[in-house]
């Protein structure tokens, strides 16, 4: 597993016109300190985890619980703690400051910020400019998490403007296989805005799609389900932090308020569903509901696979398919999850021996 991950809140101090799982200030609930550390205790008896990751909705709405985990995280030996927020405490300098010194001492290690058009519209550009300047004063690992839609406004040249110097780009560092202790502690990340969520049905879909490169990244195997242990505030677990609707069910499982987490999670790792998109993806869903039933359309494209995961758990009749080929799935699923396990061990085994 790559990291225990925290949807602390769906609550938000701000309701962008955009946003995939639906955040807003009228959001309830959240994962508080208690039962954060709880759960953490229970998953690391069976799981290494060498990450954990707050996010929501706006976490830092919670500070003090986050702060409160942390520490007992920190002294837990975690070394690596990241929160990913929009923002909105860099008001002032003197605020972004104390915030972020907070966080510091309490074991955070990494910020990232969510940027564009639509965080921006309710976030200050300074506001931005505050908390950066914040997180490279106190030492303090930052990645802005940008994205970008057709008619954006909001660009990487935009902070580098702000700023008064470029910064280091995240995709350059990957593309040259540059290891990770090489980065620089301020980095941006620029991404297609997903067009899934709030206000999609607004979108001219061709438009959004025209000019992406990779036209085909929306295909094969999912990257992101079950590689992460992830915990929403509703008591469940989530098979991936994707960008798809909070409130479709096939993404939540298990009651972890009443049953033991890490038990249940084991379980989520074997449910027949949650394989097929790790190992096919909801390219070879799709594919197989063609098989079915040939008269169902889809798109000719989709910016990202989680489009593609919204629209298939969005549509009934395609649901009604997912749902009738699990069994007939399950068997083939099994033997493929069989052959990834095997690789991997195999992989593990010659990583112990170059060690």
């Amino acid at each position: 597993m790559k990291s225990l991950v925290f949807i602390v809140t769906d609550k938000c101090n701000i309701k962008c016109d955009f946003c995939a799982p639906d955040c807003s200030p009228s959001r309830e609930g959240y994962n508080d300190s208690n039962k954060m550390i709880s759960i953490y205790d229970d998953m690391r008896n069976g799981i290494e985890i060498p990450l954990v990751v707050y996010t929501g909705g706006e976490p830092l709405l919670y500070q003090r619980d986050i702060e409160i985990a942390s520490e007992y995280f920190k002294s837990c030996g975690v070394k690596h703690m990241r929160v990913v927020t929009n923002g909105f405490w860099g008001k002032t300098k003197k605020r972004a400051l104390s915030t972020l010194s907070s966080l510091k001492k309490s074991g955070i290690t990494e910020i990232n910020i969510s940027v564009d058009d639509f965080h921006q519209k309710f976030i200050p550009l300074e506001t931005i400019k505050n908390a950066i300047d914040a997180c490279v004063e106190l030492d303090v690992r930052l990645l802005l998490a940008h994205k970008e839609h057709p008619d954006a406004i909001i660009k990487k040249e935009t902070f580098d403007n702000l700023l008064g110097y470029e910064i280091a780009d995240l995709q350059d560092y990957k593309r040259d296989n540059i290891p990770q202790s090489e980065y620089p502690s301020l980095m941006i990340s620029t991404a297609l805005t997903i067009p899934v969520g709030r206000y999609d049905r607004d979108i001219q879909y061709d438009d959004w799609i025209k000019d992406i490169s990779n036209k085909d990244r929306w295909k094969g195997p999912c990257d992101q389900v079950l590689k992460n242990i992830i915990v929403s505030h509703k008591g469940n677990f989530a098979p991936c932090c994707g960008l798809v609707d909070r409130e479709l069910p096939e993404f939540y499982f298990g009651d972890i308020d009443n049953t033991e987490p890490l038990e249940t999670f084991y379980k989520m790792n074997n449910v027949t569903l949650y394989n097929w998109l790790a190992l096919e993806g909801p390219s070879g869903i799709m594919e197989y509901i063609k098989t079915k039933n040939p008269n169902i359309e889809f798109k000719d494209g989709y910016v990202q696979n989680c489009q593609l995961c919204q629209e298939l758990f969005q549509d009934p009749e395609k649901r009604e398919i997912i749902k009738e080929g699990l069994k007939e799935k399950a068997i083939e699923l099994s033997f493929k999850r069989c052959h990834y396990e095997g690789k991997r061990d195999v992989y593990n085994k010659v990583l112990e021996g170059i060690e």
